[in-house]
């Protein structure tokens, strides 16, 4: 097995930014709610990032280097918007809020919403 430094510097990287976001510790959490909605990955980990941010508008480039991977961070803001557009169809609309040129909130129906499933 080779030992690469920069992918190993990208993952400690990734860890660290993700550590600040809250979104470290929660793997049960995510579960739970991709058990529940059918979500993906990547889809449970914008969820539950837009849930940790309060009711806070999470920006575009923050939903892409904590949620993607390196190489869909790279391919631009339509993977997140992709994303966004399957979590609204598996869970509801009304969930997930796009403000206009900054990025995406949870409205308090979803925060319930996601409360709920972690809290039953």
């Amino acid at each position: 097995m080779t030992f690469c430094p920069n992918c190993e510097g990208l993952r400690a990287e990734n860890a660290e930014l993700r550590k600040a976001l809250g979104l470290s510790g929660s793997i049960s959490d995510r579960h739970k709610i991709a058990r529940r909605f059918g979500l993906t990955r990547a889809e449970s980990r914008l969820v539950h990032l837009l849930y940790n941010a309060a009711g806070r508008v999470v920006t575009h480039a923050t939903l892409d280097l904590a949620v993607l991977s390196p190489e869909a961070a790279e391919a631009g803001a339509q993977s997140v918007k992709q994303h966004v557009c399957r979590i609204r169809r598996k869970m509801g609309d009304g969930l997930v809020e796009s403000v206009r040129g900054d990025g995406y909130l949870m409205t308090p129906v979803g925060r319930a919403l996601v409360y709920r499933v972690l809290n039953p």
